[in-house]
């Protein structure tokens, strides 16, 4: 509903133009009258009126200074000036100051209906056109994070030079001139028991190193990963990141009730590209895995080591390291398998773990499970989904039938 003010120094004449339409079946409500402009101009901010109505002559300030003083002030308001004078001049300076309508005294019952439908369709037709650029604005800001996401990831885990991304984006990222580059790549294990909810604790997560890196990093970007990997660059100068991500990491544990794994690594003058980078902070974040821990002097220590060997691990190191990753992940996997055994005997089914083994957990399902006709969505929509938000490097899981070999 639109508000309305009159302002005009005769008694009689106000409550005629209150009386005289039907302001409720406009969708018009008239919030004040006010015998002058002075006192009108006081009570605007409170009231918010969209449409005015104003005599010209009044003894402190006539209504074509005050209409001008209110366009100066909100030029969305609309002023519609009463007169008793069919005068150029009037007309003249009302089209100068950008008054929306003129009525003239004595006033019509006919003639103010028309003016101030004719008003209010301007108004709704101007907050239509506003409320349209508004929707557009979200949907320009939104397409554009989606096309950052998407060039940031080519940056990140594509082996392609910073030209596809383009300059503009460079530019805002500041990636070319940048002396120094971290690149941290996070990763955690949601709890089962933790206290929000599973489908919530995922984005809240998220969310919650966003935020918290914001705050601490002011010219941060990020990007989304998978596997509830995170991925940010930060290109300021002089700035502590290892003091940063271990009060990260501590009031995250007391926040969430579950660990939380980094791996990081800096680019010193553009010595190597954003890729090799992030693989580097990935093979890292892989370690802290294996570990178990955060330690910066750790981090610092192999940062240092890898430096002075500039080797890369040979096959054999890659496999002992998968191994590790795996024997953890089985210890892992059965401590999932174990909480989720009780709902199967509930129904009169159960669970066997067989093993796990490139990134597969084999099961039997036994019991009622074994002949079920839902057994597909169980493992599916249940184990498996479960066991990948809970197990890193989880990338399914395989039924393994009575007699045959996985």
């Amino acid at each position: 509903m639109l508000k309305l003010i009159i302002v005009d120094d005769e008694y009689l004449l106000r409550q005629l133009i209150r009386n005289i339409i039907d302001w409720k079946a406009l969708d018009i409500e008239v919030v004040g009258e006010m015998a002058s402009a002075d006192l009108a101009m006081r009570q605007l901010e409170s009231l918010k009126p969209d449409i005015i109505l104003t005599d010209i002559c009044m003894p402190d300030i006539d209504g074509l200074t005050f209409a001008e003083k209110i366009k100066g002030r909100n030029p969305d308001t609309k002023v519609i000036a009463i007169t008793g004078y069919d005068n150029f001049e009037y007309a003249k300076r009302g089209i100068c100051i950008g008054l929306d309508g003129y009525i003239l005294k004595p006033i019509n019952e006919e003639e103010l209906t028309e003016c101030i439908v004719k008003i209010k369709k301007k108004i709704l037709e101007e907050n239509r056109k506003r409320n349209e650029i508004e929707t557009l604005s979200v949907f320009k800001r939104e397409a554009e994070e989606i096309v950052k996401n998407y060039y940031l990831t080519k940056l990140l885990e594509s082996d392609v030079t910073e030209k596809i991304v383009n300059s503009q984006l460079m530019e805002e990222l500041a990636l070319e001139t940048s002396s120094v580059v971290w690149i941290v790549v996070f990763q955690w294990k949601i709890n089962l028991t933790a206290k929000r909810a599973r489908n919530e604790e995922l984005s809240d997560c998220e969310m919650w190193i966003v935020n918290y890196c914001k705050e601490k990093l002011k010219k941060m970007v990020w990007v989304h990963g998978t596997d509830n990997r995170l991925i940010i660059l930060d290109p300021e100068k002089d700035i502590m990141p290892e003091t940063i991500l271990k009060q990260l990491k501590e009031e995250w544990e007391k926040e969430f009730e579950c660990p939380l794994y980094y791996g990081t690594e800096v680019i010193y003058n553009q010595e190597k590209s954003i890729h090799e980078g992030y693989i580097e902070a990935v093979n890292q974040l892989n370690i802290e895995l294996v570990n178990g821990e955060n330690k910066p002097e750790d981090i610092w220590r192999w940062k240092q080591q890898k430096k002075e060997t500039k080797q890369l691990w040979d096959l054999n190191e890659l496999k002992r390291l998968q191994y590790c990753v795996e024997a953890e992940g089985l210890e892992e996997v059965e401590k999932v398998i174990n909480k989720l055994r009780p709902y199967l005997n509930r129904d009169g089914g159960d669970i066997e773990l067989i093993d796990f083994k490139d990134g597969i957990v084999y099961v039997k399902m036994l019991g009622a499970c074994a002949g079920c006709s839902m057994l597909d969505e169980t493992l599916k929509d249940g184990v498996e989904q479960i066991l990948m938000e809970e197990v890193p490097g989880v990338l399914g899981v395989q039924n393994i039938l009575e007699g045959t070999e996985y």
